[in-house]
């Protein structure tokens, strides 16, 4: 049986209002960003999902969260998604009757806020531009020229703080994997400048 369809539109076309659908992908990696945007473009809706989380930055499940298109969760990380966090938290959609929606909820309603907010700035303020000089590598720098959570300027600054380094902008968001081929051509030319100078 030929299991193999010419879009990602073909791909999603049997998936009917309500399914549930397990959703690869951590953070904003390996995440099925092309059929997340074909099953938005069909319109389908009341989706029960299991996911690491509800996609972030207007990408993956996040576009279907956004147009109101699932009904449950099942996850273990709000992650970046602000709308999911609100969402969740008001038990829409549906994932705090989920035993992880559930445990999630349990354990933000005990924490110290105080203490949750001292972690967040600490990650605020962890910085290791000081110590780009130390990498000896050739290296390349791929940005997003959409990108919000890292910009293009911050592209800049890390790779002008890497002697030697490259800067490639790509046009796509916060994963430079949107341009596929893009990113291959620029990685290939890359390593074989380096196998070349070896």
């Amino acid at each position: 049986m030929d299991k193999v369809v010419a879009t990602a539109l073909e791909a999603m076309a049997d998936v009917p209002d309500g399914a549930s659908l397990a959703v690869g992908g951590m953070g904003l990696s390996g995440v099925p960003n092309v059929l997340t945007q074909a099953l938005y473009e069909r319109g389908v809706a009341a989706l029960c999902v299991v996911s690491n989380n509800c996609g972030a930055m207007g990408s993956g499940l996040a576009v279907l969260l956004a147009a109101g298109w699932i009904a449950r969760v099942t996850g273990s990380y709000i992650g970046a998604n602000k709308e999911f966090a609100h969402k969740y938290l008001a038990g829409d959609p549906d994932t705090t009757e989920t035993p992880v929606g559930r445990t999630l909820l349990a354990a933000f309603s005990e924490r110290d806020p105080a203490g949750y907010a001292a972690c967040c700035d600490a990650l605020a303020a962890y910085d290791l531009r000081a110590d780009l000089n130390r990498i000896t590598a050739r290296t390349l720098v791929i940005g997003g020229s959409r990108d919000v959570a890292t910009p293009p300027s911050h592209a800049m600054e890390i790779a002008g703080g890497i002697p030697g380094a490259a800067l490639m902008t790509i046009d796509a968001g916060h994963r430079a994997v949107e341009q596929p081929e893009a990113v291959l051509q620029v990685l290939l030319a890359h390593l074989g400048a380096v196998v070349r100078q070896e």
